[in-house]
């Protein structure tokens, strides 16, 4: 099947800053964040390496027991914060409470999750890229899988890694037939 010719330079992702999307298809470092409950020092170059071996889906069973665990923890403090249950959703009152912590504005839930410091690293703008895609990809939430990443110890790195240039043309072919074409 041929690849439409197209530069990398072409696809957009991720921030909208001041009115400028911002590309990150470069091998240039940048910085990728999320809010996290408490910060870590030293903590950046861990997240950064460990969001490269998501990339490689490396250590994923490390990653489902520390996304089962935050979000866990998140359900119960929603639960506690607004009193309500999932459980006992058939009592109109239940319900409405349901209804308005889904109208919660990203803010209302930091405060709710208490989600209150920042965590960042730096890492290459085309891993932001493809970062971005895989969730998009496999309908994850970008910045839950980030918040996980950030609280796993350091993953080793796989002695067979290969290095991403080798899959250029199948992530462009990814992003013309999958991403851009479904619309998202």
């Amino acid at each position: 099947m041929a690849y439409r010719s197209m530069a990398p330079i072409d696809y957009f992702f991720v921030e909208k800053h001041n009115e400028r999307v911002r590309n990150f298809w470069h091998d240039r470092l940048t910085t990728i964040s999320c809010r996290v409950e408490s910060t870590i020092r030293g903590q950046a170059g861990q997240f950064g390496s460990n969001i490269v071996a998501f990339l490689h889906n490396e250590h994923i069973e490390d990653l489902s027991r520390k996304a089962h665990t935050l979000y866990l923890r998140d359900y119960n403090l929603i639960q506690h914060v607004f009193g309500f249950d999932r459980v006992s959703l058939s009592t109109r009152e239940q319900y409405l409470k349901a209804l308005h912590v889904m109208d919660l504005s990203k803010s209302e839930v930091w405060v709710a999750l208490g989600l209150d410091y920042v965590g960042s690293a730096r890492i290459r703008g085309f891993y932001k890229e493809l970062f971005y895609v895989k969730c998009l990809v496999n309908d994850l939430n970008p910045q839950f899988i980030l918040r996980c990443l950030y609280y796993l110890e350091e993953l080793p790195k796989s002695p067979n890694r290969e290095p991403f240039d080798l899959y250029r043309n199948e992530i462009i072919y990814l992003l013309d037939h999958i991403v851009i074409k479904s619309g998202v």
